[in-house]
């Protein structure tokens, strides 16, 4: 589940740059927030994983570490591609859709994963965070997801906490809305 109070605030934030690159075009904007929170990304952090990936030399460089230190193909050349054509939503399906990197997070040590992240322009913590939100998406316990994500269970608890407030806040935004809008009229 999206938070859609999450996307609106993607969407109405949105730097001119990813506006303008979009073609100004609200229902680009928002597809694109979408596609990032599933990923449990802001549109800002996907905007910032493009620009790093188009750091050709350092992007490459970095996707190199990672696949020599982990032993896991990482192709990154599709998210590249998408990143120079300002295709954010396509990005961030093909970042969540990746199994490469995926599993080069999940199964390797610190090293490996800073690596990992760092070949996606990437905090480890966010990249962290991004794993354990599609696990979850995808009806994994939250025990479950935090071992695949790798960050304790209390960080996933934790989490998955702030998951629910955000949910509540959200169903109670929704509710309010329809009244305050008569109100107001």
């Amino acid at each position: 589940a999206i938070n859609l109070g999450d996307v609106m605030n993607d969407v109405a934030n949105a730097s001119s740059a990813v506006t303008l690159s979009l073609g100004s075009q609200p229902e680009k904007i928002q597809e694109a927030a979408m596609e990032a929170r599933k990923l449990g990304l802001s549109l800002e952090q996907v905007d910032k994983i493009a620009g790093s990936l188009l750091d050709f030399e350092s992007s490459i460089e970095a996707e190199m570490e990672a696949e020599l230190l982990t032993g896991q193909q990482l192709n990154l050349e599709k998210a590249r591609q998408l990143a120079l054509t300002n295709d954010l939503a396509g990005l961030s399906k093909e970042i969540g859709k990746n199994a490469g990197i995926l599993k080069a997070f999940a199964s390797g040590n610190r090293i490996q994963q800073e690596a990992t992240a760092k070949a996606m322009g990437m905090s480890r913590e966010e990249m962290a965070k991004m794993i354990y939100n599609q696990k979850i998406a995808g009806g994994l316990s939250a025990e479950q997801a935090a071992k695949a994500a790798d960050i304790s269970l209390e960080e996933a608890k934790r989490l998955t906490l702030q998951k629910q407030i955000e949910k509540s806040i959200a169903k109670i935004t929704e509710a309010l809305a329809g009244p305050l809008t008569m109100v107001l009229k």
